[in-house]
């Protein structure tokens, strides 16, 4: 059986300071012209999709830096030198501290799921009914 737990939206952010330095992107395609995180476990890596005139369109990034982690992704992303492409879980308190300043929003086409794969039974097991049942009550607070 495969759940469906949560729906977690994707978006562009970087700090104040980045953004003073080297300016906005006012469209998608001007990332290209930016140093952005690599995220190498992301399915997208370095192609993240954005709509454009009701267009989804794939913007090929690139950083000098590639990382597997969204945590230092983040990091890198507050310290003032990349922007990055992140889960909103990863970025909700930078951006409401104003660490984290989120770019090109609403053109963001994208989202990742959390899912629970268990075997087929016709009766789920109480422990994973309340493994799920935690995931669902703590990721609903992220």
């Amino acid at each position: 059986m495969v759940r469906r737990l949560r729906e977690f939206h994707l978006t562009a952010v970087a700090s104040n300071e980045y953004l003073r330095l080297n300016g906005a992107p006012g469209v998608p395609g001007e990332l290209v012209d930016h140093n952005c995180v690599v995220d190498e476990v992301d399915s997208f890596t370095n192609r993240w999709p954005f709509r454009i005139k009701n267009k989804r369109v794939g913007i090929n990034v690139s950083g000098n830096v590639k990382v597997n982690s969204g945590e230092i992704a983040r990091n890198l992303a507050a310290a003032g030198v990349r922007v990055a492409w992140l889960p909103n879980f990863f970025v909700r308190d930078q951006i409401a501290t104003g660490e984290l300043m989120e770019i090109l929003a609403g053109t963001v086409d994208s989202s990742i799921g959390l899912f629970c794969v268990y075997p087929k039974s016709k009766h789920v097991s109480a422990k994973v009914r309340v493994f799920i049942d935690f995931v669902i009550d703590h990721m609903g607070k992220a």
